[in-house]
């Protein structure tokens, strides 16, 4: 599955809000003519606490009105060691929808994590239409 975005700095920062407030990590905007989201992976890059993992969309007309926003999915993302890679070290978001261009996704943390995580968007070409 191709990835189409990932969040260029690690996701360190805490964040408790779900309404598009606060420290938000972008992973990707939307192509023109829409996209199909499979999934958003997320990654340790190393020792984190245990925290919660949010992906919300946004319509793309800013983030300073929470109605432009949506909330895509939350999970427990479980505390990781440097060296000790687990299988739960990878938390997999499934999104399964297509999103329409221009739209954009963005992730947080709820709380402040060392090393940080990174959030990557992959699709399915096999759903595109264009």
């Amino acid at each position: 599955m191709p990835r189409i975005g990932w969040t260029v700095d690690p996701a360190v920062v805490a964040n408790t809000n779900r309404d598009g407030s606060g420290t938000l990590y972008k992973i990707c905007r939307i192509d023109p003519g829409g996209q199909y989201i499979d999934r958003i992976i997320c990654y340790s890059f190393g020792t984190n606490i245990q925290s919660e993992g949010v992906v919300i969309g946004s319509n793309g007309n800013g983030l300073d009105n929470p109605n432009n926003q949506f909330m895509l999915g939350n999970l427990l993302l479980t505390a990781t060691t440097l060296g000790t890679p687990l299988t739960t070290d990878i938390v997999t978001f499934i999104i399964d929808a297509w999103l329409e261009e221009h739209y954009e996704l963005y992730a947080l943390v709820q709380d402040a994590q060392a090393a940080g995580r990174q959030f990557v968007a992959f699709t399915d070409r096999t759903f595109q239409v264009n």
